[in-house]
């Protein structure tokens, strides 16, 4: 009877490497945050189905220069959360922060707080007040180009 008797492992080997892998959860697109947005002033006699449609039929009939507007503000915020996930590693250690990570984040935070941003006719440009200081670390860490 044992030479008979088959074992198989549980959890399979494919089964458990996939669990490790950390996915990323994706950024909402434009229109998922403008339907976010407007999802917020639904009115409570009318379905989900119903708004859904209607809130598409808005963002057909909003002027591009409106859609324009938005798209820099989603690349701004897309870039400054980059910016902060740099160099984060969920699997660095028990808690999903490495050294170099908090290292960028606080950098990153340093960054924000004297960054100042003006977008005027879909140009980006960026001041920097204290660049004396902050001209080391900027030197040291991996900033895409453009942004100092």
């Amino acid at each position: 009877m044992n030479d008979n008797l088959i074992i198989i492992p549980f959890p399979t080997p494919e089964t458990s490497e996939n669990q490790n892998k950390i996915r990323k959860k994706r950024e909402p697109n434009i229109f998922i945050t403008y339907r976010n947005e407007m999802m917020k002033k639904k009115p409570l006699n009318m379905t989900m189905t119903e708004y859904s449609k209607l809130v598409s039929d808005w963002w057909r009939k909003i002027p591009e220069y409106e859609k324009a507007k938005r798209k820099r503000q989603y690349q701004i915020n897309r870039d400054q959360k980059q910016l902060l996930n740099e160099k984060w590693d969920p699997r660095d250690t028990r808690y999903g922060f490495s050294a170099e990570s908090s290292e960028a984040e606080e950098l990153a935070e340093g960054l924000l707080s004297i960054v100042t941003v003006f977008v005027a006719n879909g140009m980006c440009s960026v001041t920097n007040r204290r660049r004396k200081l902050m001209s080391k670390k900027i030197k040291n860490s991996k900033i895409p180009a453009g942004k100092t």
